[in-house]
């Protein structure tokens, strides 16, 4: 449910799904990981929170050091809050794993990854 209302524009449902998620499975990695991204990254600025974002985000990322997705997540938060020399040190790293492991999401990577350089916020869709 989550996913699909983030998919078709409906970002509050889908906080709340991935919210209600969390509560229901709190021992589920995705669904902390799925909440930090889309309060970093959301393009309905009502729903974003980047404080929440960068607190879930750097819990997983202590507990993911080496999870791409974690990381992302991480950079993406780090990125909404200006803080963009750790966010591009955060984005690297996911990269670095990305390349050794060769995970597809390399171009999305590369191109966050050029948008913090530039000091601009991730949103999907711009």
């Amino acid at each position: 449910l989550a996913s699909a209302s983030q998919n078709s524009g409906h970002f509050r449902e889908a906080l709340a799904a991935w919210r209600r998620a969390q509560e229901l499975d709190p021992g589920d990695p995705e669904a902390p990981l799925q909440l930090a991204f889309l309060l970093a990254t959301c393009p309905d600025p009502s729903v974003r929170n980047g404080a929440e974002a960068l607190a879930l985000a750097q819990q997983i990322a202590r507990d993911r050091p080496d999870d791409v997705a974690a990381l992302d997540a991480l950079a993406a938060a780090q990125a909404e809050q200006g803080r963009w020399d750790e966010a591009l040190a955060s984005i690297r790293r996911a990269l670095a794993i990305a390349e050794q492991k060769r995970i597809p999401e390399l171009a999305a990577l590369r191109e966050r990854e050029s948008r913090f350089g530039r000091r601009q916020p991730y949103r999907p869709g711009s």
